[in-house]
This record gives structure tokens, C-alpha cells and sequence, in this order.
């Protein structure tokens, strides 16, 4: 599954603490799974926005939607009543989870905040969005700061997908050390997210883990 995840915007600069890692090289692995006028910065150490980025309308997979990893699979159910971007299924392990746009999964206090910073960063092509949480897998306080940064094709069991490529940046609080930095490939018609490339700068990801890249989608 996706890793786990206030609200705020703020503005990107070229000197921001956000862009201070782009020299770094650690060791680099892969999981599943715009900035605006600043042509030169390296937010989270990716690429700036493409003018092809556009707002993203999501929605959670329909039920009946089976997800296939090398590990397993995954089978969707649809949403939770009343909440059409918490996304509800059946995890690797037979596990039932609920989820905020198919991605987080926080102590029930951090749900409407993290749910409000998504919906603006799905909204808000090249704009940075950051909030604080705490995951449930781990009990740890993070900040994440997302931006949507382009489209782009991606290759899935033989056919093409336009998926909406994002970056992330994920900071442990309150004495978590953990840092790192990502980009993540959604499927914005499936609602599935299909792969990532993470650079862990700093601590060890304890409790949060991810299914691998996915394989295959199997739509009802």
C-alpha cells in the first residue's frame, strides 16, 4: 500500500529550504505503487512543471477493481459512504483499509486535513501544498509537501496510461528523523497509483511500506 499522511500552502523559492537537497545522491529505490515563473529551482529535486499539467479530477477505484503486484493483489470496494475520496479495500493481506484519495492512512483527528490539502493539490497544478499528520501504521508525525508537476505516458501490461506525475517530500516532526524525497505516478482514471522512485535522505521508514510497482489492472 501507498505510504501513510493540516493544511497549508506556501510559496516555493529558489532558496527555500524545500530545494536544499538537490546536490544529494543517497541510495535510491523504487515502490509502487508547477512550479510557477521558476524555471531554474529543483523543488524536491525534480524537473519544474510542464505546461501540460492540469487540474485532476480523481476518484477511487470502482469496486470490483483488482490491483495485481508481484507480492499479490488487491481488491477495491468502492468508497466510504458519504466520502467519495476516502477509498475503501482489501489489502495484500486480506486486511480491510480505508483510505484518503487511495494514499493515506492517518489517525481519524488528521482525516479532514489531509483530505482538504489532496483535494488542493489535485486542484493546483505547480503549486506546493503541504500538511502535518500522523500516520497510523507508526504513530510518527510527518509533513508532506506535494506539487503536481506534469503528464506523462506510462506503460501498463503492454498499453499506455496518461498517468499525473507528482512530487513529495516527506519530513518526520517531534524528533523522527525520517526525510525523503519522491515522485509518484497516478492513473487519474482508475484511481490507482501505479509506481514510485524514492531517495530516502534521512532515517529509516519504519511501518510504512508499499506493495512494489503494480502489474496489472483489473477493472469490473
Amino acid at each position: 500500500m501507498p505510504w501513510i499522511a493540516g493544511f497549508s500552502k506556501r510559496q516555493v523559492t529558489a532558496d527555500s529550504p524545500q530545494t536544499s537537497h538537490c546536490q544529494a545522491k543517497p541510495k535510491r529505490w523504487s515502490a509502487r505503487n508547477d512550479l510557477l515563473a521558476i524555471p531554474a529551482v529543483c523543488l524536491l529535486g525534480l524537473t519544474p512543471v510542464r505546461a501540460n499539467a492540469q487540474p485532476v479530477s480523481f476518484t477511487c477505484p470502482r469496486a470490483g477493481t483488482v490491483v495485481e503486484y508481484a507480492s499479490g493483489q488487491e481488491s477495491y470496494l468502492g468508497t466510504v459512504p458519504g466520502n467519495p475520496f476516502i477509498c475503501a479495500k482489501k489489502n495484500l493481506w486480506g486486511k480491510d483499509k480505508t483510505l484518503i484519495f487511495n494514499f493515506y492512512l492517518v489517525i481519524d483527528s488528521d482525516v479532514h486535513a489531509v483530505q482538504a490539502g489532496m483535494q488542493a493539490l489535485m486542484a493546483n497544478p505547480g503549486q506546493p501544498v503541504s500538511f502535518t499528520y500522523i500516520a497510523a501504521s507508526n504513530r510518527n508525525q510527518y509533513k508532506d509537501t506535494w506539487v503536481l508537476l506534469r503528464r506523462e505516458f506510462a506503460v501498463l501490461d503492454g498499453r499506455k496510461i496518461d498517468a499525473v506525475v507528482f512530487g513529495r517530500e516527506q519530513e518526520g516532526r517531534l524528533g523522527n528523523s525520517f526525510h525523503s524525497k519522491s515522485t509518484w505516478w497516478l492513473d487519474p482514471r482508475t484511481g490507482v497509483w501505479l509506481k514510485s522512485e524514492v531517495t530516502v535522505l534521512a532515517g529509516q521508514a519504519i511501518g510504512l511500506s508499499t506493495a512494489g510497482s503494480v502489474i496489472r489492472i483489473v477493472e469490473p
